[in-house]
C-alpha cells in the first residue's frame, strides 16, 4: 500500500470521509473537555509508536548489516552463508506479518505498542488535572506596607479608624 493508494481511496469515498469530519467535529466541539485530551494522547501514543518502529527497524538493519559485513557470519566455519537478513516493512504496510523476518518482530512490535499504550493510559492519564495546592492569604497589611486600608476605597465613607502602627 502505497500514498498514491490512500490518495485514491480517499478520492472513491470523499462525500463519507466529508460526512464523517463533519460529526467528528461537532462531536469535537460539544465534547471538547474529553475529547481533546483525548485527542491529545492519541496523537501522543501514535507519535511514541511511530518513534518504537522507527527505532526497531533501526535495529533490526544495522543488527543485519553487522551480521553480514562481520566475521559473525561464518562463526561455525561455512565459507556459505545461509542467513536471511532480518527485515521489517519501512511503510504502511506494518500490520503485514509476512514482512517481518523472522516473524517474532511483529509479535515484538505488538508487545512493544501495547506497553506504550499502557505508559499512555495508565502513566500519563487521559484526564484534566488540576492543582490542588493553594496559596495562603496574606496577613493584614502585608501586601500596602503596614497600612491594612491604604488605597482601598471603604464602604463606611471613611469613618473607620486606621489600624495603630506599633
Amino acid at each position: 500500500m502505497s500514498i498514491s493508494t490512500i490518495s485514491v481511496h480517499v478520492q472513491d469515498h470523499a462525500a463519507a470521509y466529508a460526512v464523517g469530519g463533519v460529526v467528528f467535529l461537532v462531536v469535537t466541539v460539544v465534547f471538547r473537555k474529553f475529547m481533546l485530551p483525548l485527542l491529545y494522547h492519541t496523537a501522543e501514543y501514535l507519535a511514541y509508536c511511530a518513534v518504537a518502529h522507527t527505532l526497531l527497524a533501526g535495529f533490526v538493519r544495522a543488527f543485519s548489516w553487522f551480521r553480514e559485513e562481520t566475521e559473525f557470519k561464518n562463526f561455525k566455519g561455512d565459507t556459505l552463508s545461509s542467513f536471511e537478513p532480518y527485515t521489517t516493512p519501512w511503510n504502511l504496510n506494518f500490520w503485514q506479518q509476512s514482512l517481518y523476518n523472522p516473524h517474532w518482530l511483529f509479535w515484538f512490535e505488538a508487545v512493544v505498542a501495547v506497553g506504550l499504550l499502557y505508559v499512555v493510559i495508565v502513566i500519563r492519564p487521559t484526564r484534566m488535572r488540576h492543582n490542588t495546592y493553594k496559596s495562603k492569604k496574606p496577613a493584614p497589611g502585608a501586601i500596602s506596607g503596614g497600612k491594612p486600608y491604604a488605597g482601598i476605597a471603604r464602604k463606611d465613607g471613611g469613618k473607620m479608624k486606621p489600624a495603630r502602627s506599633r
